[in-house]
């Protein structure tokens, strides 16, 4: 066990110091002329314009200055983060353009009737301009981002409600290049979304927001609904074969990209034996429990890793990165499966009875000798009329 423990910290110290590398490139074969996308992708797009995505779903009456004047500032927000432009033009939101063609069109009607222009704030009212607004050629292209509907439908006096809309900020920077520096800005977008999320219902989104969390929830689940402690050293020891797993990949040089093509496997084998070390004879002992598992679950296991092995190493015919990295990370994985499931798992069984065993003895001889020490009291005080505990000196029936 100390030896276990010993390679699962060198694991997760391993872990810490991992190079995360998500990209598309490895899906390619050598050949591939996606290849050549991908890489303006990454040498062209993500340094000079990555977007943050977003989508306000209640957007609210924004005729109101007061509702207005708080979406502007999350796209203000947004703006003044690191890698941003800190340049309005670099952003899609369509309001902006919105107050100016209102203030335009305000000042036109004015012009036009002869007024005097006035130094006040135009005022936006939604009824009136956002129709004219998106049917204007300029403007015509802002219909595919916001979606709204007229509540009194083909009347002669329109209530626009605005149901959603989307806007975009753009980043730029030569450090964008890696993963770790966008997943750091991914995190700056969402604290700041955050903060409007009550009011404005608004999420972010970004193409390369991968979630790759499974093993913590995997983790949060075994100990929230695992109940049974055999359970939960199961669900623990599939936690450890993933570590394991991801330590040797990095070791390899893999990359993050084929972590998520073995977890499925993680939680099989260690489930079977899990269960008939529990369930399966009830009334035996250790021995007997570990002798049927290995009978119902063991050899079974070995062939049916022996033949997925097998069938994995058909896709090493054809030269793809993904089939070949695919090919090591499932041997690796049904490997440190089987030896967990297998080796490990049924000596911490034993070694956890044993010791359970052992308490339970202490504690029944504990509690036979302080029967019997009550019992010898009871007849002793029958017999001479005083009780023997603690022991006093003779003073004679009288």
């Amino acid at each position: 066990m100390s030896v276990l423990g010993c390679v699962h910290c060198l694991c997760f110290r391993a872990m810490l110091n991992f190079e995360i590398k998500l990209t598309t490139r490895k899906l390619f074969p050598r050949d591939s002329p996606l290849l050549e996308i991908e890489t303006y992708r990454e040498e062209k797009i993500l340094p000079d314009y990555s977007t943050a995505q977003l989508f306000i779903n209640n957007p609210g009456n924004l005729s109101d200055p007061t509702r207005r004047s708080h979406l502007n500032h999350l796209i203000e927000e947004m703006e003044s983060l690191p890698y941003a432009y800190n340049d309005p033009r670099s952003s899609m939101y369509f309001v902006r353009d919105l107050e100016s063609f209102s203030a335009a069109l305000h000042q036109l009607e004015i012009e036009e009737e002869g007024e005097t222009p006035s130094n006040q704030t135009q005022v936006l009212n939604l009824d009136q301009d956002l129709k004219t607004f998106l049917d204007w050629p300029d403007y015509s292209h802002w219909r595919g981002l916001v979606k709204y509907h007229d509540e009194n439908g083909t009347g002669t006096s329109p209530h626009i409600v605005l149901d959603s809309l989307m806007a975009t900020v753009a980043y730029h920077g030569p450090q964008l290049t890696e993963w770790s520096e966008r997943a750091h800005m991914l995190n700056d977008w969402r604290r700041v979304v955050d903060k409007y999320a009550d009011e404005f219902n608004v999420t972010v989104l970004h193409d390369d927001g991968f979630h790759w969390q499974e093993l913590v929830c995997m983790a949060a689940l075994c100990i929230l609904f695992f109940h049974s402690s055999m359970a939960g050293q199961a669900g623990a020891m599939s936690v450890f074969v993933a570590v394991s797993v991801i330590a040797s990949i990095m070791i390899a040089t893999m990359g993050l990209m084929q972590v998520q093509e073995c977890r499925w496997i993680l939680v099989d084998i260690p489930t079977h034996v899990a269960y008939h070390l529990t369930l399966g004879v009830v009334s035996s002992g250790v021995q007997e429990r570990v002798k049927h598992s290995f009978d119902a679950v063991g050899w079974p296991a070995i062939q049916a890793s022996m033949c997925t092995v097998v069938c994995v190493t058909c896709l090493l015919l054809a030269p793809v990165y993904i089939g070949i990295v695919f090919v090591r990370v499932m041997c690796l994985c049904i490997g440190l499966c089987a030896l967990h499931s297998l080796v490990l798992l049924p000596a911490m069984f034993a070694n956890t009875n044993q010791i359970l065993e052992h308490e339970l003895v202490v504690e029944h001889v504990t509690f036979l000798s302080r029967d019997r020490k009550a019992a010898a009291n009871s007849a002793w005080t029958r017999m001479f009329g005083y009780s023997s505990d603690p022991p006093t000196a003779y003073k004679g029936p009288g």
